[in-house]
Order: structure tokens, then sequence, then C-alpha cells
């Protein structure tokens, strides 16, 4: 088995100056604040990245795989090598690194990466050279379904085009044919980034809805007010597409805060492709994935408004995937806990996360 592991150094240098910043603050250059405050969005991103499908979390599927494969008789003269290269959802290393796959170490069959615009890139040198790719995670571009773009593209998810014409069926149902659109796009599901799009070429081909606001909102609870008040004035039925759940939360607070949640007039419908409906997952535990419901507060933090945010929550539409039994889920999740660090990738410790996360395929 060949094994290469590509990491970020400039993490860990990046690191030691944060660190003399916390001990040396009355020496920080000029501009030191500007630099922080990205290092510190960064290992955010990265955090969300990880915890969505990051190597470590996500690669012993690979192994349970194998191995029910195996039990059944399917693969018995069938030896795999797995290589690996960490991309962290560069589009300039996922495209090095996808023709670096195929020229250099003939492989087979590519997995990944999971981040839809990486994807988007790395997905196109596969096609040329007659390789197949199957994709995962976050790739929910329409793009990505073009069999004359991507011949040799396998993508397991949904994409926003379907939840888009999914999105027209509740329209055209309850002859809603004027609606307003509005969105906070998301840097991990990306959702927020091609929903509009595709929902915009939709409503252009049917004759009787209408787009009559179109407006990406900033992720704070004032732009959010002023954005309801715009829109209050032109549509009763508004679109809402908005990836991260404690800014839905906030959305739904901001529906209450403008007395909008009173009206019997109005209609939210939340487009999501989660498979969770009306809930959310708060936390993760080694044999069990917790929910709640969808208005309550993600943070563990009571601040006491989960009524106002209830009062939203029965204005609203949610127009998801089917949701899948907890209970395979939450024995699936104990069995990949179970395989975190064994063969073949041994993945313990820092590989399993920290300051120098990264995003993987194979």
């Amino acid at each position: 088995m060949s094994k290469q592991i590509i990491r970020n150094n400039n993490n860990k240098q990046q690191q030691q100056q944060y660190q003399q910043h916390k001990q040396h603050p009355k020496q920080q250059h000029p501009n030191q604040n500007n630099q922080l405050y990205h290092l510190q969005q960064q290992h955010q991103h990265n955090f969300c990245l990880k915890s969505a499908y990051g190597f470590g979390q996500s690669v012993p599927a690979i192994s349970i795989a194998l191995q029910r494969a195996r039990n059944e008789h399917l693969i018995d003269f069938v030896n795999f090598t797995f290589t690996w290269l960490i991309c962290d959802c560069d589009q300039v290393l996922a495209v090095g690194y996808s023709n670096k796959l195929i020229l250099d170490q003939n492989v087979d069959v590519i997995i990944g990466p999971p981040c839809v615009t990486s994807a988007i890139d790395s997905s196109l040198a596969p096609g040329f050279y007659n390789i197949p790719v199957f994709l995962w995670g976050a790739t929910i571009a329409t793009t990505l379904a073009n069999d004359s773009v991507y011949p040799t593209c396998t993508n397991v998810n949904s994409d926003t085009k379907i939840l888009a014409q999914a999105v027209e069926s509740v329209l055209m149902q309850f002859q809603w044919s004027e609606v307003s659109l509005v969105y906070i796009p998301d840097n991990v599901r990306r959702v927020g980034y091609f929903f509009p799009q595709d929902f915009e070429s939709i409503v252009n081909s049917n004759p009787n809805l209408t787009i009559v606001y179109n407006q990406q909102m900033l992720p704070t609870p004032e732009n959010m007010r002023s954005t309801l008040l715009q829109l209050g004035n032109r549509s009763r039925i508004v679109i809402a597409n908005i990836d991260n759940t404690a800014t839905r939360r906030d959305f739904l607070l901001a529906i209450t805060d403008t007395g909008i949640s009173q009206s019997n007039e109005f209609v939210f419908i939340f487009a999501q492709l989660r498979n969770l409906g009306m809930l959310q997952q708060i936390s993760t535990s080694t044999n069990i994935t917790k929910y709640n419901n969808f208005w309550m507060t993600t943070n563990g933090v009571n601040d006491g408004r989960d009524g106002d945010a209830l009062k939203a929550a029965r204005r609203t539409i949610i127009i998801d995937l089917e949701n899948e039994s907890n209970s395979q889920i939450d024995a699936f999740m104990a069995q990949m806990t179970s395989e975190f660090g064994k063969p073949p990738f041994n993945c313990i410790n820092e590989c399993m996360g920290g300051p120098n996360d990264q995003i993987v395929w194979f």
C-alpha cells in the first residue's frame, strides 16, 4: 500500500505568530489585528470542514464498506492499494492532485474531493483520461450532473436543481405565483451559493412564477430585519436558503422581531439538503446522535428566546431530503468510531483533528 500525506506547514507558523501575539501584544504589527481575525476565522472554518467531512471522521467508512463486500464474497480476489492526498478544499491543489493521482500513481478510481468548488475543477481531468470519479460530501452543484462535461463522474448527492424543482412543485401545488428569494451563502455546505441560481433558472422557465424580490443577506440580525421589512411590501411567500443552523434561528427571531410572525399571510419556505426536516443535530457521542427542534438554540445556552423562534417556525414549510432511520445512522456511527485508527489508514491523534486539519480524497 502506498501512502502520501501532504500537510500545511504554514498553519504551524501562523499558530506560532498567534502565540507570540498573545504573549507580547504591544509588539504587534499595525495590521496584526486583521491578520489574527482572519486566522481565527480560518481555524473556525477548518473545524467546520473537518466535522462535516474530515479525513479521520470519514475514512473508516471505506474500511466498513470493504469488510462488508468481503463478507458477502463480492471482492474475494481483489486487493486494494490506497493513496491519499490532502487538498484542504484548495481548488489549485485539487486540480494538481487529480492529475498527480492519474499520471504518477496510475489510480483506477478517484473518490472525492468532498468540497464542491474543488470537485467542479478537479473532476474534469479524470473525464479526459476515462477515470471514474465518485463524489460525496458537499458536492451539490448541478453542473456535476452534466454528462457531456463530467462523463466519468458519479455523485452520491442530490443537487440544488432537484431541490429547486421540489420548491417549484410546492409553489404550484398551492398556486403561489409571486415569491421572494433570500439566502445566506455558507462556506461549508455551499447550498446557498448554488440553489439561488438553479431556482432563478427554473422560475424563468415557468410563466406562472415570478421572483419579485431577490436578496443575499448578511448573517447579522440587523440585516435580516432590514431585508424582511423590504420584502414585506412585495410578497407574502418567501423562499429562504440558510445553511448554518445558528444563522437560520437568528432569521426566525428576526421574523418575530419585525412582527411578521403575527400575520397569517406570510409563509416562509426553507429549502435545504440535510435529511433532517424540522430537526437539527445538536451533539454526537460515540454511540448516539442527538437532535432537537430547528427553532431551538444550538449552542447549549438557553437565551430564553426559543418561544420567539417557535412563533416564526409556525409560519414555515421545510423542503428537505427524506430522513433516514436514526437507529441505522447511530449503528453506523458506532461502527465508524470503532474503526478509528485501524489499518489501512491508521488515522490517530493529530490525523483525527487539530490545527493542521485538512480535507482529503483518495
